[in-house]
């Protein structure tokens, strides 16, 4: 369903309502056959090959379309790595043709992709999960939070049996549920919220509550005026001071900063930082131009308080491709436009892949239409700022379509419809991408290296151990990351976010990494954590717990002085300090991750290091040091651009 108001709000396709079934009933072919995105190339616009056939380590490779048992317009993805998808019933319920009411779906990725690894659940509480917003709550096993959504039924049909469709009714519920993926695989319905929240957003603060914030109601009062948070025993209390009733209430996005701040914008481009605690309150920061927003836009925070915005475009006839950098992190956003992509990518989906890239799949030129669809897979690079485009996809993804990175470091990209245009009413469908990294040169899969052990929990500023299990003699570890497990919807990923992690060798299949120290770089939750090596192959993720943040102890933890971020040239010598202490005068190492080819971390004079040489490639470097006491860390972080030589 779109939202109501906006420039995407058509009526629902009428199809028919069948009696009830699951999943067991059907079998893969049905589920294809009963949609309209089984893969034909001809009816879907596929594009011609490319005159150059490129190897898949330059373009990835996209594996065989999927059944599904239904669209999945939500996904979220499990610490036991299965992925719990729900947005419409499976072809045979009773009910209107779009409804969240009926069941949702567990898919276990170890027993394949074929029928048996789904599980079909039916849907016990009383709420439709249609168009709601969902994350998992950051606690051990404490479950996904969903809230909102629209209102079952929404249709008063009087003769079903033409072909009719009477005027939508949908309204946004206040209803909040827990699917308890531990304790049974039920969902189970949790206390109501203040306001009706249809097309509303969560956020995960750092102290483990949860904000909320727009959604729609129209019988209701609507989540449009004011946000509100979950508390730690999943009351909600609204935020009165936090006035958002001039703000779009589609899906506003929202992103925890490395200092703590809230920082969000809505789909209108209209910027703000929130404060979350007593009545709360919001102040306004600017807006970013028109090229760049749209209820059809993406986002993804690639590094610890700066966003890739890209996908929408609100300006009339306008055929800008573009994508803004919107870096938050000081006292006002800085917005700096990037790459431009290969067309407009109207309702695409930004994923987050393992080593710090953002992949866009799916949209389109035209809103959620065929015609303009772009099927290719396409990367930018945060260090470039360019956009690299990848194979193609067999089915356009678009509205209601969903991407999410996976612990083997590919991506799932499935759904779309409910309603899609004519030619395409519902993808009851999934592809696998792999991105280039996985694939050696010659385009065979790369020899893995491997994460033989890792706690199950970090603490924020604790150093840790993790065992490292090479593809050969000479194999060593590059990077050590974590991505937080993906919660998305809308072509909104509301939970995703990277953060690389300084390490040192301990020896041939040992490394002792640098934790954060910064609360705000990781928010509570589950993170993937993976190992790269020196040809730039990611393991397969160990799921980890980071919990709330321990308080800061300044009898314990070292302290290391800020960096501020810096301008150089290609080929300019440079030489700097970073400086740490500690408090109990124990001697620190250091490490650094992101620093610009041709630079390099070095003891430094005292307690500090240094860090010099002469840069040989121009891009922006997000840059992470550590200082280490051997068992507690300070993080300093800044961003480094390097600018290419000016010719005369």
């Amino acid at each position: 369903m779109f939202a109501p108001g906006s420039e995407c709000d058509v009526n629902p396709m009428s199809t028919p309502k069948f009696p009830i079934r699951w999943l067991a009933a059907m079998t893969c072919a049905a589920l294809l056959g009963a949609c309209s995105g089984g893969g034909s190339g001809e009816r879907l616009n596929v594009p011609p090959p490319d005159p150059e056939v490129l190897p898949a380590s330059a373009v990835g490779k996209w594996g065989p379309l999927v059944g599904w048992p239904l669209i999945p317009i939500h996904a979220a993805l499990l610490p036991d790595g299965r992925i719990l998808s729900y947005g419409t019933q499976t072809p045979g319920d009773n009910g209107p043709p779009i409804s969240g009411a009926f069941t949702y779906d567990l898919w276990t990725p170890a027993d394949g992709t074929g029928q048996d690894a789904h599980l079909v659940l039916p849907n016990l509480t009383i709420t439709d999960l249609f168009c709601s917003a969902q994350l998992l709550l950051p606690e051990p096993d404490a479950g996904v939070l969903i809230v909102g959504g629209d209102t079952f039924p929404r249709f008063v049909d009087p003769d079903p049996t033409d072909e009719v469709v009477p005027e939508d009714n949908s309204d946004g519920n206040s209803d909040s549920n827990i699917f308890d993926y531990a304790g049974g695989d039920t969902l189970d319905a949790g206390p109501g919220m203040n306001r009706g929240r249809w097309y509303g957003s969560v956020t995960t603060l750092l102290d483990g509550r949860i904000y909320i914030q727009g959604g729609k109601s129209e019988t209701r009062i609507s989540g449009a005026d004011r946000p509100e948070v979950r508390e730690l025993d999943g009351t909600f209390r609204l935020l009165p001071g936090a006035d958002t009733s001039a703000l779009r209430y589609y899906y506003p996005r929202g992103f925890v900063l490395p200092d703590g701040r809230l920082f969000g914008f809505d789909t209108r481009g209209t910027m703000y930082y929130v404060d979350p605690t007593g009545p709360g309150s919001l102040t306004t920061v600017g807006e970013f131009p028109e090229l760049y927003q749209g209820d059809d836009s993406t986002v993804a925070m690639f590094r610890p308080g700066r966003l890739l915005q890209f996908g929408g475009n609100r300006v009339p006839n306008s055929s800008a491709r573009g994508s803004l950098v919107i870096d938050a992190r000081g006292p006002a956003p800085v917005l700096t436009p990037s790459g431009d992509l290969s067309s407009i990518r109207r309702l695409s989906t930004a994923t987050i892949l393992a080593d710090g890239k953002v992949l866009a799949t799916g949209g389109s030129v035209f809103y959620n239409t065929t015609r303009g669809a772009n099927l290719k897979a396409e990367i930018w690079d945060p260090v470039t700022g360019a956009w690299t485009l990848g194979a193609p996809e067999q089915v356009a993804r678009l509205y209601h379509s969903t991407a999410l990175l996976l612990p083997d470091a590919t991506v799932l990209v499935g759904g779309g419809g409910a309603p899609g245009p004519p030619d395409l009413p519902g993808n009851l469908n999934a592809e696998i991408y792999s991105p280039p990294y996985l694939f050696t040169a010659s385009g065979a899969l790369a020899p893995r290296p491997s994460i033989g052990s890792a706690p199950a929990e970090l603490v924020v500023g604790r150093n840790f151990q993790l065992g490292y299990g090479a593809v050969g003699g000479s194999d060593t570890a590059a990077r050590v990351v974590l991505i937080k497990t993906s919660a998305v919807t809308h072509n909104l990923n509301m939970e995703q976010r990277f953060v690389e992690l300084p390490f040192s060798i301990l020896n041939s299949t040992r490394l002792n990494v640098y934790m954060t120290s910064r609360a705000g770089d990781v928010t509570p939750g589950y993170y993937l954590l993976f190992v790269f090596n020196k040809d730039g192959v990611p393991s397969k993720a160990r799921t980890v717990f980071v919990g709330v943040a321990p308080a800061k102890d300044a009898a314990a933890d070292p302290v290391v002085v800020a960096s501020a971020d810096r301008t150089d040239a290609v080929g300019a010598v440079v030489t700097f300090n970073v400086a740490g202490t500690d408090p109990a005068a124990l001697p620190l190492s250091y490490a650094a991750a992101g620093l610009p080819p041709g630079v390099s971390l070095s003891a430094g004079a005292g307690s500090s290091a240094r860090i010099s040489g002469t840069p040989t490639a121009a891009g922006s470097y997000d840059v992470v040091v550590t200082a280490s006491n051997g068992t507690r860390t300070a993080t300093n972080a800044f961003v480094w651009q390097v600018q290419a030589p000016v010719t005369q």
